[in-house]
């Protein structure tokens, strides 16, 4: 909990010390930052050759995050169609596509093309998709 606050904390600093607009910050800083354990375990499980560890943690975290984190922050807000409307709508519009997009993507790589098993250029791929979006969400901000 310490780390969760101290985290928040150095968020709110640093958007209110910089021009940079508050969903850039969580989301490159927070979302790296929150991100790290599962990037050490996913890194290490594969190194291991415990690949089924890899993907149970990408797979179990994004559920997670997407369903319980997600919903529970709809449920406690005072008004949730906040959520929903001008400027914040079009973000969330816009990450829930890319997640509907990933997703895709990456069934598209296990399923279809390879027979399960996903190769060092569909890794790229998906490396890249992520660069594009992340380049787009930040285009998004800058520009809004």
């Amino acid at each position: 909990m310490t780390g969760a606050f101290m985290t928040h904390g150095g968020a709110v600093s640093l958007v209110e010390s910089s021009n940079l607009h508050q969903s850039i910050i969580g989301f490159f800083i927070i979302g790296l930052a929150t991100s790290s354990p599962e990037i050490v375990t996913t890194v290490l499980a594969c190194r291991r050759g415990k690949t089924d560890l890899a993907i149970g943690n990408i797979v179990g975290s994004n559920i997670f995050n997407l369903l319980l984190i997600f919903g529970l922050s709809i449920v406690i807000m005072s008004d949730p169609t906040l959520m929903f409307k001008d400027e914040i709508g079009m973000h969330v519009m816009l990450d829930t596509g890319a997640m509907v997009l990933a997703t895709s993507l990456l069934f598209l790589c296990i399923r279809i093309r390879s027979k399960n098993v996903i190769d060092h250029r569909e890794g790229l791929v998906l490396v890249a998709t992520y660069l594009l979006y992340a380049a787009a969400r930040t285009y998004i901000e800058l520009g809004t």
